[in-house]
This record gives C-alpha cells, structure tokens and sequence, in this order.
C-alpha cells in the first residue's frame, strides 16, 4: 500500500519556504488529522472513513469510489487516495490509540486563494496594467528518480506563463507540450526552479477570484 512521499505526493512544490496548502479543508475523524489536500481532489465534499479490519480509505469529491483502505498500525503519517483518481489523495497523520474502526467524515474542500502571494491586485495596478513574477522551488521528496518532469498551464488559466530559466516563456496548455524540467533525484534538498509570470493586462475587469492552476506529471524509477 501506498506510504507518505511514495506516489504523486513526491512532487513537492515549495513558495518561499514550506509547501502552501492549495486547498482549504474541514472535517476529521478521531485519531486521524489532514496534513496535505492534494489539488487534484477539486472542490467539494469527499469522505474519509476508518474501514473496520482494514484501515483508513479515501473517496474524493464527485468519485463513485474509495480507494484501498490503508492499514495503519501504528502512529505516523500515511497516503490515502481516491479510487477512481490516484492523483487524487490526502496525507494524514494518524494516533491510533484515539481511531474509532467504522467511524466516517465528510471532508468539505474549497479552492484557497492567494497562495502564491500575499497581493491582490489593486484598481490602479488593474487600470495601468501589471507583470508579477514569483518562483517556485520543486524538489522530489520520494525515494525514487522522477523521470521527465513535465509543467503545463491549465487552459481556463490566462495570462499566466511558465519558464525554467527567467528568459525563455512559454504557455504550454497539454501535457504533451509541456515545459520539460528533466530528471529530478529523490534529494528533499536538490531542487530545480519553475518561474510564474502574470499579466494582468490594462483595464482589465476586477473578479474577487481568480484561479491559476499548473500540472505537473511525471515518471518514477
């Protein structure tokens, strides 16, 4: 069964310092505490639930399914995902002197916004037009080689643009177009930079919500 940093989890993406949570959560069962939404998961209500005899299981918003239960006999940090999507999955940290065996949460998930930065666009900035840039840290916190790291713009995202090297941009919107960053070794230490930049251009219309999403894929061995 899947261990924390062991699957998809092993891409950590890191905004100047820890991981920011990209998803706002609530909803627990005893003994276990949410450590890390995974993004993929989207928006709404899944459900996490302590399978008697068997472990902890995960079902994310809109799926038919859970995910294999995981089987935690002691304390420590485990991967549950959903059974539909892999991609899709939470990282809990478990007391299990405190578990109920059959005891079952909904676990209400909503978009958490302005994680890459604490600014909001102002009118003015808005009416004048702006360029921002941050840079994200990636690093694979796994065991194992991340083979052809690949980054692409999700396409509902506009203005945004992606770089590995703060000269070339580009705004891939497939997976097969995607910025490749190569290999990645499994050092929490040894990181590669992605460069963001947004484009607010001139007169653009105010919108208290505005979501850029990137993806990310890659192969282990």
């Amino acid at each position: 069964m899947p261990t924390a940093n062991s699957r998809a989890d092993s891409l950590l993406v890191a905004f100047l310092g820890p991981p920011p949570q990209w998803m706002r959560y609530a909803g627990e069962i005893p003994g276990v505490v949410i450590n890390f939404v995974a993004g993929r998961n989207g928006v709404g209500s899944g459900e996490l639930t302590h399978v008697v005899g068997s472990g902890l299981s995960w079902k994310a918003p809109g799926s038919t399914r859970a995910g294999a239960a995981v089987a935690v006999p002691v304390d420590g940090e485990y991967l549950l995902e959903d059974g539909e999507d892999a991609h899709k999955w939470l990282r809990v940290q478990v007391w299990t002197a405190y578990l109920r065996p059959g005891s079952a949460s909904r676990v209400f998930l909503s978009d958490w916004y302005n994680r890459l930065g604490p600014d909001d666009v102002t009118a003015a900035e808005a009416a004048a037009g702006l360029v921002d840039k941050r840079t994200l840290d990636i690093a694979n916190v796994g065991s194992a080689l991340m083979r052809n790291l690949r980054v692409w713009i999700d396409p509902d995202s506009l203005g945004l643009e992606i770089s590995d090297d703060d000269a070339t941009w580009v705004t891939p919107t497939t997976e097969a177009g995607g910025l490749v960053m190569g290999d990645l070794v499994a050092d929490p230490f040894t990181t590669v930079l992605l460069y963001l930049r947004r484009t607010v251009a001139a007169g653009a219309a105010s919108s208290p919500q505005v979501l850029n999403e990137l993806h990310f894929s890659f192969k282990r061995s």
